[in-house]
């Protein structure tokens, strides 16, 4: 129950990185409205194809004024920060426990870098222009960025909190890998052989695990 809680609490804190990419583009919806849009266009993520979350938010927003361009680019923005923040937190925590030498904590300034708003808003623009879309009200500035961020840092310790409090995760892993290896062993020992009495131990073995 922990685990859950916790992980639900991460979940919670990506949507308030949603907020503040919907807000840094000017459309300022309440925060009631804001989650509905957001949580109803997560469900997309479990339909065949990767565009229907920005597709069904694109068009719930529309219901309360906002141009589908500022829905894809909060999505895009959105995106955006779960990658970088995603990369900075695995350095940071890859480096400091030794899995990856201490040089490439150089790549945080690089990463902090691709999230400043004069390189965001250039970007932006310029695939609008590409795109013949009208401007958007506003392009994100410091602040949002900043509490998209911390939102995003939240999320992260949330999830990494979650596996954390399941112990049983990697035994649990364990013991489907090695069921899997006893299954095709069998598969194995009874193309060779005609006798059953190979495997019949293995699916005992297997039912057992």
């Amino acid at each position: 129950w922990a685990s859950m809680a916790v992980g639900l609490l991460g979940v919670g804190a990506s949507s308030g990185i949603w907020h503040q990419m919907l807000l840094g583009v000017g459309e300022r919806l309440p925060l009631r409205i804001s989650l509905r849009i957001f949580f109803v266009g997560q469900i997309g993520k479990y339909l065949p194809g990767a565009v229907w979350p920005a597709v069904t938010q694109a068009a719930l927003g529309r219901e309360h004024g906002v141009a589908p361009r500022a829905t894809v680019t909060a999505v895009t923005l959105f995106l955006w920060v779960h990658l970088l923040t995603g990369t900075a937190v695995a350095v940071l925590v890859l480096a400091s426990t030794g899995v990856l030498p201490l040089v490439t904590l150089l790549a945080l300034p690089v990463l902090a870098a691709l999230l400043t708003p004069r390189l965001l808003s250039w970007s932006l623009q310029t695939l609008l222009r590409l795109a013949r879309q009208a401007p958007l009200r506003q392009m994100p500035d410091g602040p949002h960025l900043l509490r998209g961020c911390a939102w995003a840092l939240a999320m992260w310790i949330c999830y990494g909190l979650h596996l954390q409090l399941l112990p049983l995760l990697h035994q649990l892993v364990q013991c489907l890998q090695l069921r899997q290896l006893c299954c095709i062993i069998g598969q194995q020992l009874l193309s060779i052989s005609s006798p059953l009495s190979h495997t019949d131990g293995l699916v005992k073995i297997c039912n057992s695990i």
